[in-house]
């Protein structure tokens, strides 16, 4: 097939050659730490994503609907098809795939942005010094915030795992970690369903927007499409078919995740209210949310009790935006 020139010259090609730059820059003066290593390899991953999406905009333009099916162009289909979602999934295979259909000078600058990536992912970075966290006693709440995820996650782990409030709370955190996995199950189940009445073709059942498709579907529609796909591709693996399979794998991370998630997210509010209430000999927890609208009836070493209530609030900002609140504030004894 004649290469396809006529596409080089596009808003895709030109933002692509951007970010392009931009990671260039990054790999031939170094980082100073790793978020401006991930800020390179982003700019990377951005500019595949350009070259993609110009060539998805090639293939489809060249195809004709008769009798209400696709004709595609010799190669298209395939290309289509196989076509990874993102940078690090990039094969010599789909370089073939890519070529075959005419995109010659694409594959060119992914085959370069693969080398690329690879420049920067062995860029050293300076570590920073490891933070000793006492997580015997409490940790105040501006301190807890600016702890990274794993960080949060050691204190939660030792603040959970003791005194009366875990224990009023921890009913309801089994509960709401069983329904995420079977929520998570469900999904995998509709996703692999709706795979499969598209025969297994990843593109026929969560096509991949680009960028003119976004002008005509507006932004929340094309973010949509672009998450949907995203979750389709991360619970599948490709097959030498040009289809999609299960991925055993990667269902089993999914599930995991979002049990995870719903165990944090109860951590997080047991954690807030020992920082809140501090010591205490007993706890009950009644309400029809933790976060929605919830009351902790606590007693003190002291014997004296407390009632304390969570209540989700709509504030404004100065901006005049709303936005949610879940305060936490004692009510009577």
């Amino acid at each position: 097939m004649t290469n396809r020139t006529n596409l080089t010259h596009s808003r895709n090609m030109q933002q692509s050659e951007l970010r392009a730059n931009e990671a260039r820059k990054a790999a031939d003066d170094g980082v100073k730490n790793a978020a401006e290593k991930k800020r390179a390899l982003d700019s990377a991953s951005r500019a595949f994503e350009h070259l993609r999406d110009d060539m998805l905009d090639g293939v489809r333009s060249s195809r004709t609907e008769v009798d209400g099916r696709w004709l595609w162009a010799a190669n298209d289909e395939a290309l289509s098809d196989d076509l990874p979602f993102d940078l690090h999934q990039w094969r010599s295979r789909h370089s073939a795939l890519a070529r075959a259909a005419g995109f010659n000078k694409h594959a060119d600058q992914i085959e370069a942005l693969v080398v690329l990536r690879d420049r920067i992912k062995a860029l050293p970075v300076v570590k920073r010094a490891e933070r000793k966290l006492d997580t015997s006693d409490k940790v105040a709440l501006s301190v807890f915030e600016g702890l990274s995820g794993a960080e949060k996650q050691s204190v939660l782990d030792a603040q959970v795992a003791k005194g009366p409030i875990a224990l009023a709370v921890r009913p309801l955190r089994e509960a709401a970690r069983e329904r995420a996995r079977v929520d998570a199950n469900a999904m995998v189940e509709r996703v692999f369903a709706d795979l499969m009445a598209h025969d297994w073709k990843l593109e026929a059942a969560a096509p991949y927007p680009s960028y003119r498709d976004r002008q005509t579907m507006g932004r929340e529609a094309h973010d949509t499409a672009r998450s949907k796909h995203a979750l389709y591709q991360s619970l599948t693996t490709s097959d030498a078919d040009g289809r999609v399979k299960p991925c055993a794998e990667k269902v089993q991370r999914h599930i995991e995740v979002a049990e995870w998630m719903a165990v944090f997210s109860y951590d997080s509010f047991t954690m807030k209210l020992i920082m809140k209430v501090g010591e205490t000999k007993a706890a009950t927890l009644t309400g029809n949310h933790v976060w929605g609208f919830s009351e902790l009836t606590v007693t003190l070493p002291s014997g004296d009790k407390q009632r304390w209530r969570t209540q989700q609030i709509v504030n404004c900002s100065v901006l005049g935006k709303l936005f949610n609140q879940w305060p936490t504030r004692q009510v009577g004894r």
